[in-house]
């Protein structure tokens, strides 16, 4: 039986195989990106509208980071960047607090990488039959609930 520290261990490199064999599946498919901003994209599409730090928070970054993969992205023409517009009077006006949204060319792009993210994902659940996949979704959420 593993001890806890090799079990994180062990998640670790099904996370990097995982992105590894995404970044595969995206390559094959002609698509210009990576397993992170495929993350990013998924993120920003299922919460559109959010700040950068709240995308950092979901995606586990700090903020610098994500500020990086904004401009990356933002420079790819997959996201915008917008002024809050709730913000109210003109002296609380922050031009540095911007929500990001999907582009249309964002939305495009993955929508065309839906397919190839889930060819990659499939071989991980082949051999594992539908009850056995539930059990481990929930002792995995109860791990990330347990450490955050």
């Amino acid at each position: 039986m593993m001890d806890r520290d090799a079990l994180l261990q062990m998640m670790g490199k099904i996370w990097n195989a995982y992105g590894l064999r995404l970044e595969q599946s995206f390559r094959e498919a002609g698509l210009p990106m990576n397993a992170e901003q495929y993350r990013f994209l998924k993120v920003v599409h299922e919460r559109p509208g959010q700040y950068q730090e709240i995308y950092a928070r979901l995606l586990g970054r700090d903020r610098s980071s994500t500020t990086r993969m904004i401009q990356s992205l933002h420079r790819r023409g997959w996201v915008q960047r917008s002024l809050d517009k709730e913000q109210s009077g003109p002296e609380s006006r922050d031009t540095r607090v911007k929500r990001i949204r999907l582009t249309e060319e964002g939305e495009a792009i993955l929508a065309k990488a839906v397919q190839p993210a889930m060819s990659a994902l499939f071989p991980a659940w082949e051999n594992f039959p539908g009850e056995e996949r539930e059990v481990l979704e929930q002792l995995l959420k109860r791990i990330y609930i347990n450490i955050q």
